[in-house]
């Protein structure tokens, strides 16, 4: 068929993207460990208070729920935080997470 253009490799490769970079949107490098430096509240309601240190292992992205799952070793304990990227939600963090932690 000429002209034709399969369009599916297209969105498919642009979806890809866009989840990988979703997926590792927080700009955490994995192994180090980080530092609360400004409290905030994720998708459990659960506080993280300034002070409060974790190391980094990885981040899952749920695009259906705009959901940011980051996994962390908290006292070398794996934890599991989830933030909901979503303006009702916790979309501010997600956007600025690095305001709210730094490497230690």
């Amino acid at each position: 068929m000429k002209g034709f253009v399969n369009t599916n490799t297209r969105t498919s490769h642009k979806l890809f993207h866009c989840l990988k970079f979703m997926s590792n949107s927080l700009n955490l490098m994995p192994g180090q460990k980080y530092k609360v430096i400004k409290t905030f509240v994720d998708f459990d309601h659960l506080t993280h208070p300034i002070g409060e240190t974790w190391t980094f292992v990885e981040t899952n992205f749920l695009p259906y729920e705009s959901g940011l799952t980051l996994h962390v070793l908290q006292e070398d304990l794996p934890a599991v935080y989830r933030l909901r990227w979503t303006h009702e939600d916790q979309a501010e963090i997600v956007s600025h997470f690095m305001d709210y932690v730094e490497q230690c």
